[in-house]
């Protein structure tokens, strides 16, 4: 688990061969996502610029850090290495 700003947190959770993130707002979950830690670790170092499409999306700063996104708007800022030690 991230904590992110305005009591926001971002939740790994193990769901069989894929990751579920999950970003919350104390115990309300605001919005989730499902996908392999293999396709979010090649997104790291990818030409790409942004991870998913819809209500929650990471987005790569030119600074080591990821912002986290719900719909449109910035939820936080984590660092890389934070994410891949949570993606195990």
């Amino acid at each position: 688990m991230i904590n992110l700003p305005e009591n926001k947190q971002l939740h790994f959770e193990r769901d069989n061969k894929k990751i579920r993130l999950v970003l919350t707002n104390g115990d309300h979950e605001l919005a989730c996502r499902k996908e392999t830690a293999s396709k979010m670790l090649s997104f790291l170092t990818s030409a790409n610029e942004v991870l998913f499409k819809g209500r929650l999306q990471l987005r790569k700063n030119d600074d080591d850090t990821l912002t986290v996104a719900l719909k449109g708007a910035v939820a936080g800022t984590i660092s890389i290495a934070a994410f891949k030690k949570e993606l195990g």
